[in-house]
Formats: structure tokens, sequence, C-alpha cells
């Protein structure tokens, strides 16, 4: 329920109306996205069966515009909702599988661009530098399952507290 508030309660105003619909599917893909390349690798993907497609410099504009904040290292700045979309990502599908989907994708992705710019047999520095940096990008910024609190926040569990057991009796 505090996804949907935060994001879909509050659409960003130049967001085409034909993305409302999947709006926060999206940006949950997007939560492991490390730079605006990787937001656009998912992005293709997962609006493969769309007319019209958002771009990750389209996206960060809308996202800029509502005033959420920016951050080098990571597609979504605020670290707080980020970390609720990736929540919700590891949650979309048993055991992870979306989680994993959107990551073997970011691995496969920086494999092929990376096997295409090495030389064959090359090795050394330059080439262990670079291979670090793409496996960074692909990275999962969470591995760890989801946390207890995560159904708590994002609307899968009450907010209510459990009464308070009876006093014993006798």
């Amino acid at each position: 329920m505090l996804l949907r508030e935060l994001i879909l309660d509050q659409l960003p105003v130049r967001l085409p109306t034909e993305h409302h619909a999947h709006w926060l599917d999206l940006l949950t893909h997007l939560s492991v996205a490390h730079d605006t390349e990787c937001a656009d690798v998912l992005l293709r993907h997962h609006q493969s069966g769309h007319v019209h497609h958002l771009t990750a410099h389209h996206v960060s504009q809308l996202l800029t515009d509502t005033g959420w904040p920016t951050c080098e290292r990571h597609f979504i700045g605020d670290f707080g909702i980020r970390q609720l979309l990736v929540h919700r990502l590891y949650g979309l599908r048993p055991g992870g599988a979306a989680w994993y989907a959107d990551h073997h994708l970011l691995r496969d992705h920086y494999a092929r661009r990376a096997a295409g710019r090495r030389g064959y047999g090359a090795t050394g520095p330059p080439v262990r530098r670079h291979r670090a940096t793409g496996l960074r990008r692909a990275e999962p910024p969470y591995v760890t399952g989801p946390h207890v609190k995560g159904p708590r926040a994002t609307g899968h569990r009450s907010m209510a507290r459990p009464s308070a057991p009876s006093p014993p009796t006798g």
C-alpha cells in the first residue's frame, strides 16, 4: 500500500497516459539499474509488448520533475523508495525469480558488450578492470532475500500491532 501511495497517487504530470497502468512495474524493474544504460536495457525488455516506449532519459526527467533525488550510483536515487521497489521486485514471482531475471538480463547484456570490445586472448589489468566494471554494473544491490518488514512496507501485511495476550487467570 505504501508504494502505491508514494508512486501511483503522485504520477508525474508529464507521464504519457498509456504508461499510467504499468508505471509502478517499470519503476520496480528499474530499482536494480545502476545508470541510464542499465535502465535502457531493462526498459527495452519490459516494454517489448508496448507501442510507445519510455527511455531511461525520459524516465529520469520525469522522476526529477516529480522531485525525486538523483544518485550517481543508482538510477532510482531515493534510497528508501529504491529499497521498497527492490523488495517488491523480489516478491513479484516465487523465489525472487523476477529479481534474478533482471540481473541475468543485465549480466548477459554486459557480457555480450564486453565480448565485442575485448581482444581475443587479451589479459592484464585493463581487461580485468573492464570486466570488473561490467560486473559491478550488473551486480545485484540486494541478495539476501526479502526483509522481514518488507510485507508491511509494501502493504501485504496489516500495520496494526497484534493485541497483547490476556493475563493468566487463576
